[in-house]
């Protein structure tokens, strides 16, 4: 009699498995979410920053400059005419020292005013807003950044106007920081080019201090200008005027919605009525119709559709936007057709025997159970509808009509646009599908792990 072999396997035999899987899942996700932190990184950077060789990996901190001009010797000066005075210094510095140093990494400039010790003048700006104005805004195509040019023209008024400060003659509460560091000598270059009259360049108060110390705050603070930036870009269309990139992001969440309504409805329909209603030979001939659409390219569909829609006056319109959703995906039938195969049939004899009707039966038992496919279907739908481009590109390409992501393409290809403002709107939009893809994220793994209930 031959003696069979005994196999023992160790405890723990399996923990070098386990630990290479973590090591090589932890690699894919930094694979994976590289890319975004490039965009992120790059978004939170001067542009010249971008041009450097080899480019560092993580963002210079943000500064923040605090110039202090002194106006004692002109106290005797009416407040109307001090005002007028501190302002175009103000002005003056922080648009000069923008365009001068734009690379050094400043997030800020603050100005104050001081008379006597006393502070009678404060002006904050954020650095993206004072490009904002020399990019899309009153200084636009100006190249020559002399104290004539920026404020003696309507230019500066304008400009002037799309600022805030304050100006008290008897003293205000803000005062200059006491740490008066100078991180990389930038605030010795600002001096230097502020004292410059041989260039003409200089301001009529005293220099008193310029001191520069890191505000990462700064970093995040960007993305609210970024997120400012087509109301200047496109200040004759009303509707972005008021709302800048919510004006797009409207038009993206319409879709989207009307989308989901459409598609969720008509497939799951479609998919009851192949699963329940027809006939096993009839579904299975319908089901190879939907799927064959499926191997058609869009590209061969894409000038009838637009011959179609042009001739039922729906071009440039919200109809060309919305109209294509009404036809359901070949794909989500499949799925939901799938998913109700799978359901005991008993449980529908059980239904019609208490008298349900078949629209009964679809809408509160099958549906019902349909939860994990559905929410599965409702994040592939909204994906599609965000990142879809082409078919609005060619139907829809009027300014107001714009999604998210024909405006990110038109504003990426402005020539006046810099890569950091490109990148901080890209990173806007990525965002929202990452939040909804960790929203649903248990629903995802139901729906894979198990996409029905088996008889």
């Amino acid at each position: 009699m031959s003696k069979k072999k005994k196999y023992s396997y160790r405890a723990g035999s399996s923990r070098p498995l386990t630990i290479t899987a973590y090591i090589v899942t932890v690699i894919f996700i930094l694979l994976i979410l590289f890319p975004l932190f490039l965009i992120a990184s790059y978004a939170m950077r001067d542009n010249t920053a971008l041009n450097e060789n080899p480019s560092a990996l993580l963002p210079e901190c943000s500064k923040s400059v605090e110039l202090v001009l002194d106006y004692s010797e002109y106290d005797e000066l009416a407040d109307q005419e001090l005002l007028e005075m501190i302002q175009k210094d103000s002005m003056y510095a922080m648009y000069t020292s923008s365009a001068e140093f734009d690379g050094e990494a400043v997030g800020e400039y603050k100005v104050y005013g001081v008379i006597d010790g006393k502070t009678v003048f404060y002006q904050r700006q954020h650095n993206m807003a004072l490009r904002i104005q020399l990019d899309y805004g009153a200084y636009m195509g100006v190249t020559k950044f002399d104290r004539e040019t920026l404020t003696g023209t309507e230019r500066y008024d304008k400009a002037l106007a799309a600022s805030e400060y304050e100006f008290d003659r008897n003293g205000l509460s803000y005062q200059p920081e006491a740490n008066e560091t100078d991180i990389n000598q930038v605030g010795s270059k600002i001096t230097a080019h502020l004292s410059d009259r041989e260039n003409g360049s200089w301001v009529e108060g005293n220099i008193k201090t310029v001191s520069v110390h890191n505000a990462p705050v700064l970093m995040l603070e960007s993305f609210y200008y970024y997120f400012e930036i087509p109301k200047y870009m496109y200040a004759t269309v009303p509707v972005i005027a008021n709302y800048s990139l919510l004006a797009f992001v409207f038009n993206t969440l319409l879709v989207m919605a009307w989308a989901v309504f459409t598609q969720i409805g008509l497939c799951s329909t479609s998919a009851y009525a192949l699963s329940r209603l027809f006939s096993r030979r009839m579904s299975k001939i319908l089901m190879m119709f939907f799927l064959i659409t499926m191997m058609i390219p869009f590209i061969c569909i894409l000038l009838p559709q637009m011959i179609m829609m042009k001739n039922i006056g729906a071009m440039n319109n919200y109809a060309a936007m919305l109209l294509p959703y009404l036809y359901p995906s070949a794909f989500y039938i499949f799925l939901f057709k799938g998913f109700f195969d799978r359901l005991p049939q008993d449980l529908m004899d059980a239904a019609k025997m208490d008298g349900a009707s078949q629209f009964y039966i679809f809408t509160r038992i099958c549906m019902p159970l349909s939860k994990s496919i559905t929410a599965l279907l409702v994040l592939n739908v909204i994906v599609s509808a965000w990142n879809d481009f082409f078919w609005y590109l060619s139907a829809a390409n009027r300014t107001n009509l714009w999604t998210i992501n024909l405006a990110l393409y038109s504003i990426s290809i402005n020539p006046t646009t810099k890569t950091n403002v490109s990148m901080g709107i890209a990173l806007m939009t990525i965002l929202p599908v990452i939040i909804l893809t960790l929203i649903f994220q248990r629903q995802i793994k139901e729906s894979v792990i198990s996409s029905g209930i088996k008889g």
